[in-house]
């Protein structure tokens, strides 16, 4: 059965729990991946992790069936329409925002609770469905908080013209406007050609960008002046990541006005040690020493180095395990525990789920030195410590 808390019993007031049948003994979890066609590697990552973490955490009593529901929406439809929830009582997946809509009603009806290995923020909100992966929101947030501590830099952004980058923009306007910090000038761009007629381009961005520098070292007296120090964040990860700092490094001149990157994520496989632009970059990303310590048994186990969300996946059966209790009549999930305030230590670092669905994660600031991302500040070892200074929800 699975005993429910205060904030999913406000979402269905009707229902205190849900009654697996009588002969369950175990957890029924229903893992909902892309296995076949396009996305099918980022399937099998997922899947290699949930099955590291049954086999290291040694868990007997949850029963996970893995669901093919291909990679495109037709072929996950199709599989939506057909798939019997009844048995299930929890549901892993899906990795995409479509996926995820879709299989929300049916699972809704249901009582059923969702943890989706999306970080799509447009998914907030919803009952009974939590977000996994890390929100690049959270990072951006405290990769500004970390700068604004050191020297108060000047901000200056390139934002995509796309759902994230409006995202990206709402944000720093509204923390600008509450002061939060100092935002000098911000330039979408595009990435893709599939976007309106004539949208500027990624050298135009960066073009504008130094030209506003420049003008900005200048105080009103007409003396040079280098403080606050220009920064320029670069809210991106893959390929978009590697082509706006490409772009930099192409347009970079030696009479260039010192400025520092901020970035997020992972830049350890980006291989920019030519590049100029990103020395001594700072960059906001979950604690690697467990991440890389993962990353080496996955390894050591299936042949080959996982994605992020391989990691994500192991801390999803982690999560599980630590919500599931046996009894007498078989097992039950305290749900309360799920938005537990202290949170989980995991393979990713500190997480915990918030009842609006968001994961709040512990970040680390990194330093990037000749291709290798050195870390310059810990990330806290409690949520009390940490200092949120606006909530994205």
């Amino acid at each position: 059965m699975l005993t429910g808390c205060d904030s999913i019993r406000s979402h269905f007031p009707h229902k205190k729990y849900i009654k697996p049948p009588k002969t369950n003994r175990s957890l029924n979890v229903a893992v909902l991946l892309p296995l076949s066609g396009y996305h099918h590697n980022l399937g099998k990552n997922i899947l290699d992790g949930i099955n590291l973490a049954l086999l290291e955490l040694k868990i007997t009593d949850i029963n996970c069936e893995i669901i093919d529901i291909g990679s495109t929406t037709e072929e996950s439809k199709k599989i939506f329409d057909n798939i019997d929830l009844d048995k299930f009582q929890v549901l892993l997946g899906p990795v995409f925002k479509e996926d995820t809509i879709m299989i929300y009603e049916k699972a809704r009806k249901k009582k059923l609770v969702i943890i989706s290995y999306s970080n799509d923020m447009t998914l907030v909100g919803l009952p009974g469905l939590y977000l996994l992966d890390v929100i690049c929101l959270q990072q951006v947030n405290e990769i500004f908080n970390y700068a604004m501590k050191q020297q108060g830099f000047k901000i200056y952004s390139i934002v995509s013209r796309n759902d994230y980058g409006d995202a990206i923009k709402a944000k720093l306007v509204d923390n600008r406007s509450k002061s939060f910090f100092n935002l000098k000038q911000m330039v979408e761009c595009a990435h893709s050609k599939k976007l309106p007629l004539r949208p500027i381009s990624l050298s135009q961005a960066i073009l504008s960008i130094k030209e506003a520098i420049k003008q900005g070292t200048y105080n009103n007296s007409g003396a040079t002046s280098f403080y606050p120090t220009p920064t320029i964040l670069v809210p991106e990860e893959g390929k978009s990541l590697i082509n706006i700092l490409n772009q930099l490094q192409f347009l970079y001149s030696v009479s260039d006005k010192y400025y520092k990157v901020l970035g997020v994520g992972d830049w350890r496989n980006y291989y920019l040690t030519q590049n100029l632009v990103v020395k001594n970059a700072w960059i906001a990303d979950i604690p690697h020493k467990s991440l890389y310590k993962f990353e080496s048994r996955f390894k050591n186990q299936y042949g080959y180095v996982p994605i992020r969300l391989a990691a994500i996946a192991y801390d999803s059966i982690f999560l599980l395990s630590k919500i599931v209790y046996k009894t007498g009549n078989g097992v039950i999930i305290k749900l309360k525990e799920i938005e537990k305030q202290s949170g989980y230590q995991g393979v990713t670092g500190k997480f915990r789920l918030e009842s609006s669905g968001v994961n709040r994660r512990l970040f680390s600031i990194f330093e990037y030195r000749n291709g290798i991302m050195q870390e310059i500040s810990v990330a806290p070892r409690k949520f009390a410590q940490a200092k949120i200074l606006r909530d994205y929800q």
